[in-house]
Order: structure tokens, then sequence, then C-alpha cells
């Protein structure tokens, strides 16, 4: 799977009609919702979208005719095998009506044109780790892997608990490094 490595714009010019695509790459469902929130725009005729994160996607019209954009949205995402994005299409209606069928080529032709010019990352699994250390000891978990990413740390007379993202494959890594500099003290469990 893979995703896009940075957000991207692009305006596409159809009949009259602008479409500004906007895509972004996400962690989770709320993290696309509040894209959609912050980027839509009022004054415009339809702010249509739609993302993928895993097995969940969603999409929306917003009053275009039923089908006929966020759903081209998505196939455009899916064609393309991405995963983790949310595409938000802003169009400003030009007079000249496209119909359904010249609708959805507009909204997944201007998604691909968009997509085609952004870099894509490989996703890695990730898991989470809860790893309990003793205080002395959690500069381990900050100097340990760049690839390591803390979501949360709460800490309690003697002991740190951190909460960490790691990619799946490098748990044996991970958890052999933190063993061995903490001489056996830490505590880690998969959540």
């Amino acid at each position: 799977m893979r995703t896009i490595n940075t957000s991207y714009k692009f305006i596409n010019l159809i009949k009259k009609s602008r479409f500004l695509v906007q895509a972004v790459p996400i962690d989770s469902v709320s993290e696309a919702n509040n894209f959609f929130c912050s980027k839509h725009d009022s004054i415009a005729n339809h702010n249509c979208w739609a993302y993928r994160v895993n097995d969940l996607y969603r999409y929306f019209d917003d009053k275009e005719p039923r089908g006929t954009a966020g759903r081209p949205i998505l196939q455009a995402i899916d064609d393309l095998k991405l995963n983790m994005i949310a595409v938000l299409v802003t169009r400003w209606f030009g007079g000249i009506k496209l119909g359904k069928g010249g609708l959805m080529r507009a909204y997944r032709d201007s998604v691909v044109d968009c997509l085609s010019n952004c870099n894509f990352i490989e996703i890695k699994d990730t898991l989470l780790i809860k790893c309990i250390l003793e205080v002395k000891d959690m500069h381990i978990i900050y100097n340990i892997d760049n690839s390591v990413v803390i979501v949360s740390n709460n800490f309690n007379n003697n002991n740190c608990e951190f909460i960490i993202k790691i990619q799946k494959d490098k748990l044996d890594y991970i958890n052999n490094t933190i063993n061995k500099l903490s001489k056996g003290k830490a505590m880690l469990h998969c959540l």
C-alpha cells in the first residue's frame, strides 16, 4: 500500500467550471473530516470529497447528482491503489452543464491529474506498544530508533509509561534493544 508524501493542489478548468483538487495524507478518519471542514469553501457551488483509511472509506457528492462526484473521486484513489488519503474537490460552476457522464469524468480526471503529479511513499504496517521503564531509563525511548513515534507518555513515581508506534517489521529489534539497554527491567506489551 502507498500514500502521498505531502499535500497537493491542482486546478482544472473544464467547460468554464473550475475544479480545485486538494489531496492530503491522513492517519485517521477524524483527520480526514477535520481536513474537509477546514478546506470547505462556502462560496463554491460544490465541495465533494472522498477518503480511504484501510478498509474504511466514504465519499460525498455535495448537491451534485448522486454518484457523479464523490464516487469518481474514490474510484481514482482506488485505481491508483492509494490508502491513508483524503481528497477534496471544490467546484465553481461555470455556466455550462456537463451532464452526469461529464461530471463523473471531470471529477475523476481532475483527481487523477492531481495525483499523477504526486510523490508516493510505501505505507509500513505499524503496531502500538506500551512500554514501562524506570525514570532513569526513559532516554532509551527517545534514542532507540528514528522510526519510533511517541504517541503518549505518563510519568508516575519511579516509572515512565510510553505508548509508542513502531513499524511491525522492527518489533523484534525494538524489543531486544529496549530490554538490553534497560537490563531486562522494561515491560513491553502490544496494544
